[in-house]
């Protein structure tokens, strides 16, 4: 329903997947799609305790800190690095509109793919309907089951 709302519920899911995985929280990274959203929850106290924050190249050597939290970053700080699952956040329309220029539209597009394919098992996705519900690039794959809608 709301930012806040996906930010708990991704976080807790992610604390709980670190701690019953082989790796523990090394192998679980939440990625964020939006610059802007990314640092706010990046700074945000409330969630702050249950992840490793990798923010450029040089944090890398922070994932072995990552015992019972996740990763959090965005796909393009974590760029050749493979996870065991990785959690896609903000897929959100609002950041993905058809009537953006199709270099906006290109850059989010391969932001997309470039997380997703950190994902070596598992790969989930959360929008927020705050923000506007999943994007329309996820409609195609939601509607010929590709992707499936959690309950």
């Amino acid at each position: 329903e709301t930012d806040i709302k996906l930010v708990d519920g991704v976080f807790e899911q992610a604390t709980r997947m670190a701690r019953d995985i082989d790796g523990g929280g090394s192998q679980v990274a939440v990625l964020c799609l939006s610059e802007a959203l990314f640092d706010k929850i990046r700074l945000a106290g409330r969630v702050r305790d249950k992840f490793v924050p990798i923010t450029t190249r040089d944090d890398l050597k922070e994932l072995r800190y990552a015992k019972s939290k996740c990763v959090f970053s965005m796909p393009e700080f974590v760029a050749g690095l493979q996870f065991h699952t990785v959690i896609l956040i903000h897929a959100n329309s609002a950041d993905y509109d058809e009537n953006q220029g199709l270099g906006t539209r290109r850059r989010y597009v391969s932001r997309v793919y470039l997380g997703a394919s950190r994902a070596a098992r598992k790969i989930m996705l959360s929008s927020s309907k705050e923000q506007g519900g999943p994007c329309q690039l996820l409609d195609v794959p939601l509607t010929n089951n590709t992707l499936l809608r959690a309950s």
